[in-house]
């Protein structure tokens, strides 16, 4: 065990280790992008997802299944609701992760997400990056006050490389881990989530999780469309966080514990059988409507063979919307490893794509889809997450949307704010 503390300065240890740490985990995002990827192109191969699809039935039953056997025999751990189980973790001071919790989390998830679980990648990278940051902490002999650092660099490191967006994780540590920090121990954090993002990053080929074929840019005009998309949004996400509660709490009832993954499998499954684009993380359908190719998101289950309108995609993007919190909710308590960050940017797009089509459809007012749906992703994860600025900052710089800066704060603010003010009501009335 090397002991640093003795001979490198607090001011100067700190940021160097975070700066390991960061690299580190950027390496582990990257490699649990590739592992997912790899799983799923198994599943999937020969599959075509254009026509119905009974396989997508039971693929997350299977996952599921899996899952749950590899975290209960082999890794011998809960790896569930990682960041949940982080922020508990930090309340009451267990900082240790042992050193196989950085690689449980991300064989756990690819298994998951990769055999149809409709979720996202952030919890498994959370737990893996704190691990890092306790064994890190651990072999260099600091404090538990800066042990407790550490494991939040990681944890933002994690953030910072799954969504490719470095000062993302840094507002996901201030701003969701909310640890007691001074202006100085700040520094750590920004160089952790700084370093992972990058080296996820490059990694990826320099590209970001989502790209966009053209420069979007915003006109004053549009502006009373941030209002507009921040209230629905706002509205969205009282709903979807009302399913995610319910079927939380229907499947933590169910007395038969092995029931409870064939439960959450036949509901995903189910799903996705009707919309094959709620299919694991959703990037490249995210991608796709972006850049204008609705044809995937149309494509398959009960839209097979349709013809794509403005109706039937309107349709689909609200098929997709309603179902989409009942398959996180029921990926992330039925047994899956996985996260609820990503889904609401799923979400979020698709409530854009919606808005964008149904106000050309019913009023005849043009609005640019592209634009639209980026306020919807922020809005979206800001009303759900209930971090406004994590959301504006990880929207911005994993889609490089920087031109619309203004208008994500409109749109994320007031969806917050929707959100912050039933729940404040709520209390009251309690």
């Amino acid at each position: 065990m090397f002991n640093l503390v003795k001979k490198v300065p607090s001011h100067a240890l700190m940021p160097l280790l975070a700066g390991v740490i960061g690299v580190i985990t950027g390496v582990l995002a990257h490699l649990l992008k590739i592992m997912i990827a790899g799983v799923s192109g198994v599943m999937t191969f020969g599959l075509d997802m254009t026509t119905d699809n009974p396989v997508l039935i039971a693929l997350p039953v299977a996952g599921l299944l899996l899952t749950i056997v590899i975290c209960k025999y082999v890794f011998k751990d809960n790896l569930a609701h990682g960041v949940s189980q982080l922020v508990d973790r930090l309340k009451t001071k267990r900082l240790y992760y042992s050193p196989m919790r950085i690689i449980s989390p991300l064989v756990s998830s690819s298994v998951t997400l990769g055999m149809g679980g409709s979720a996202g990648a952030e919890g498994p990278i959370v737990s893996s990056g704190s691990a890092v940051g306790s064994n890190v902490a651990r072999l260099t002999g600091v404090n538990q006050q800066q042990m407790m650092l550490l494991v939040g660099c990681g944890a933002g490191a994690g953030i910072a490389g799954i969504f490719t967006s470095p000062l993302g994780g840094a507002f996901f540590t201030l701003e969701v881990l909310r640890l007691p920090l001074s202006a100085i121990s700040v520094l750590p954090i920004f160089i952790a989530s700084i370093s992972a993002g990058l080296v996820a990053y490059s990694l990826h080929g320099f590209e970001a999780n989502t790209h966009l074929d053209s420069f979007v840019s915003f006109q004053p005009e549009y502006l009373w469309v941030a209002v507009v998309v921040g209230i629905v949004c706002g509205l969205y996400s009282l709903y979807y966080n009302y399913i995610m509660s319910l079927v939380g709490r229907f499947l933590n009832g169910v007395k038969r514990r092995w029931c409870v993954p064939v439960i959450a499998g036949l509901v995903i499954g189910l799903s996705l059988f009707c919309f094959p684009a709620l299919y694991g993380e959703g990037y490249g359908v995210l991608t796709h409507a972006l850049n204008g190719d609705f044809q995937a998101v149309v494509q398959g289950g009960v839209m097979a063979g349709g013809k794509l309108t403005v109706g039937a995609l309107i349709i689909a993007c609200l098929g997709i919307v309603v179902l989409k919190c009942f398959v996180t909710s029921a990926t992330n308590n039925g047994g899956g490893v996985s996260g609820e960050y990503a889904p609401t940017l799923f979400a979020g797009c698709f409530v854009g794509l919606a808005l964008s089509q149904g106000m050309s459809l019913l009023f005849g007012i043009d609005i640019p889809y592209t634009i639209c749906i980026l306020l919807a992703m922020s809005a979206a994860m800001s009303g759900i997450i209930k971090a406004p600025l994590m959301a504006i900052v990880i929207v911005s710089e994993m889609t490089v949307s920087y031109a619309i800066f203004l208008p994500l704060c409109i749109a994320s603010m007031l969806s917050y704010g929707i959100v912050r003010l039933v729940s404040l009501k709520t209390q009251q009335s309690n």
